[in-house]
């Protein structure tokens, strides 16, 4: 192309970005202001998109996949249950893996306010693992511990609430769940006012109460920010060498129950596009979401 040419084309775009600039110091005071908070939203929202996308389509770890951890490193497991049916289902889920406390080496139940029946199947399901498989949890003092606690989080909504307070006990949840993932929950310390959980779970699995999803969406609210560290598993080659680094991944799985046979429940619809995996027990469930992953039935 003639250098003449080019030379032509770059100056009448410079001359028009020119007069653009002319014609926007023309323009009334108000309409700039506009504009330019218009485009200040149009570059946070970008910027918060761009954000979700990274979060959303992390690598999910191969099935194969068992890097080695060292000796101290506690795996930190997080299991959401609900009342009633939702708690059953889960530990028998959880008894059919068979779920064990040498590879889940710390444990941590969030039950929601006046659920006393999930905290004393909690308490029975960790008994039930000491009387199977002795504990090799080890605190930072080297000594034994139990190895598992039970939280308690504000209900998200009580059978029968009125829609309109709704919003507040849910909100109520979410802060109980933050504080939770983070360690500043009151229940999260013992007797000397220690903190006894390891750190950000590394797994977080729910079936169904609406507990479950402000868990998840915590998890979400604080790896948006930067919390929790990239994956636990760090540096570590296939040889075991490599560097350990801190943190978890807050991976979540959803398991839907499995009642639900044609169509997911309101929690699955909900949490369908935010979980790393969507766990269904019933193969006509896959043709309702394009995300579930037929597993077979896990309850007992």
């Amino acid at each position: 192309m003639d250098v003449q040419l080019i030379a032509l084309r770059l100056r009448v775009v410079f001359n028009d970005f020119a007069r653009s600039l002319t014609d926007w110091s023309e323009t009334p005071k108000t309409l700039r202001i506009f504009l330019g908070a218009l485009a200040a939203v149009a570059v946070f929202l970008n910027i918060v998109l761009i954000r979700l996308i990274i979060i959303f389509n992390r690598p999910k770890p191969s099935e194969l996949s068992h890097r080695p951890r060292p000796p101290d490193h506690q795996t930190h497991l997080m299991i959401v249950l609900g009342s009633g049916g939702h708690t059953t289902e889960m530990l028998d889920m959880l008894r059919r893996l068979p779920l064990s406390p040498n590879l889940y080496t710390f444990r941590t139940y969030v039950i929601s306010s006046g659920d006393s029946f999930s905290a004393s199947k909690a308490t029975e399901f960790e008994r039930s693992l000491l009387g199977t498989r002795e504990q090799r949890s080890i605190n930072h003092e080297g000594t034994r511990s139990k190895g598992y606690d039970i939280i308690t989080v504000t209900r998200a909504r009580k059978i029968h609430q009125p829609i309109g307070t709704a919003p507040w006990t849910a909100m109520k949840c979410l802060w109980d769940c933050l504080s939770l993932l983070r360690r500043r929950h009151p229940d999260q310390k013992d007797s000397a006012g220690k903190i006894a959980a390891p750190g950000y779970p590394d797994l977080i699995i729910t079936n169904g109460p609406g507990t479950g999803f402000c868990v998840v969406f915590a998890s979400i609210l604080l790896r948006f920010f930067g919390f929790g560290g990239p994956s636990s598993s760090g540096n570590i080659d296939a040889t075991g060498k490599g560097q350990w680094k801190d943190g978890a991944q807050m991976r979540t799985i959803f398991v839907e129950s499995w009642a639900r046979i044609k169509t997911l429940s309101l929690t699955g619809q909900m949490l369908s596009p935010f979980v790393d995996r969507l766990l269904v027990q019933w193969p006509t469930l896959v043709k309702a979401d394009g995300k579930a992953e037929y597993v077979g039935t896990v309850v007992a």
